[in-house]
């Protein structure tokens, strides 16, 4: 038996936007193909809800080839659609700056094809916010049915949290940070996420002075 979907949509118009393309531009940094996301039909602040869309169009870059003659939405663009939907609301409704970081997703489940034609609809709840992790669980669905889950993690650099953060007490610069660490989900999904005094970038260990090193990327 399928899981039940996160919280009630029976009552929601799902046709009436919100955020459109442009006004989700102005908090997501992604462009062009990459823009996964198109619109936002519904915002519940108090309960930590919010619902995005994204249209499957017929000329998107990977139709050709995923999979010829019989296109499917790759699994790994429902989560990067679901990835930026969780950005826009934790930058427009939670208050968060600078650029937030996705690494990767846990327990996730594909349970339907979403193909071309198709309005995919995205469920996501915020569950937990702690320094600079938060944590949302999300499902898509199409027509009513669900065809996929996955629980996101968003972290954000040590120089760029909320607006709502305290400042460092420790006085030894970005997050007070002494030796490479790092940030990994436990009991919820999550993201790898490498905080390093070093500033090594990604694979290669030169200095990149941004001290945040992502594992993983969509």
């Amino acid at each position: 038996m399928p899981p039940q979907l996160l919280f009630d949509i029976s009552s929601l118009d799902l046709n009436r936007v919100l955020f459109d393309q442009e006004q989700i531009r102005s908090a997501n940094p992604q462009r062009g193909d990459m823009e996964q996301l198109n619109g936002i039909v519904h915002v519940d602040q108090a309960k930590e809800e919010i619902i995005g869309f994204k249209d499957v169009r017929a000329d998107e870059f990977w139709v050709p080839g995923h999979i010829p003659g019989r296109p499917l939405l790759p699994g790994v663009l429902m989560i990067e659609c679901t990835a930026q939907l969780a950005s826009f609301y934790t930058r427009r409704f939670v208050g968060w700056k600078g650029f937030i970081g996705f690494g990767g997703v846990e327990d996730c489940k594909f349970r339907q094809q979403v193909t071309p034609g198709q309005r995919l609809y995205i469920l996501c709840k915020k569950t937990a916010e702690r320094h600079r992790r938060i944590t949302c669980r999300t499902q898509g669905i199409v027509k009513g049915q669900l065809v996929f889950e996955a629980g996101i993690v968003g972290v954000t650099r040590p120089s760029e949290t909320s607006v709502r953060r305290q400042p460092n007490r420790r006085g030894k610069g970005e997050g007070g940070i002494s030796s490479a660490t790092h940030a990994r989900s436990t009991s919820r999904p999550g993201i790898v996420l490498e905080i390093s005094n070093g500033n090594s970038e990604p694979s290669t260990g030169r200095s990149n002075g941004s001290g945040v090193s992502y594992v993983g990327s969509t």
